[in-house]
């Protein structure tokens, strides 16, 4: 699958979860199975053994509500794709994460809860993954 359209995609999605703290099913979930049939004619990039690590991940920060369903599914798809790009995205959002909670406990001295849109961290460890190549 051609980078420009996850990158187009994820923007999408990284546009509706800054407005509305939430994706809606039909820019995960049919992605999600888009990805399942293109994994299983072989037409995905990956290593079998990652690609179930990757997911067993994904299902874990899922059940322990680290991330949210949106972010899950998104990141199963992606895992599906290429688990590369997974990773690159995974660590994205991890990135984006970390340097908003840094801002926030010792720039702006905000102990509070951070609520960010995990999207927009995925989109720049996609974008991140695109440049690398």
């Amino acid at each position: 699958m051609s980078q420009a359209w996850i990158i187009a995609w994820l923007g999408l999605c990284a546009w509706q979860d800054w407005k509305r703290r939430q994706v809606s099913n039909w820019l995960t979930l049919l992605p999600l199975l888009l990805a399942l049939g293109m994994r299983l004619s072989g037409r995905a990039e990956g290593a079998s053994p990652l690609l179930v690590l990757i997911l067993a991940g994904v299902l874990v920060t899922w059940l322990g509500r680290w991330i949210g369903g949106a972010d899950a599914k998104v990141l199963a798809a992606l895992a599906l794709l290429d688990t590369r790009l997974a990773l690159w995205s995974w660590l994205g959002a991890t990135a984006w994460y970390g340097l908003l909670l840094a801002y926030s406990r010792f720039i702006a001295k905000d102990r509070n809860r951070i609520r960010l849109p995990g999207m927009l961290g995925f989109l720049i460890g996609a974008g991140a993954h695109w440049l690398w190549l």
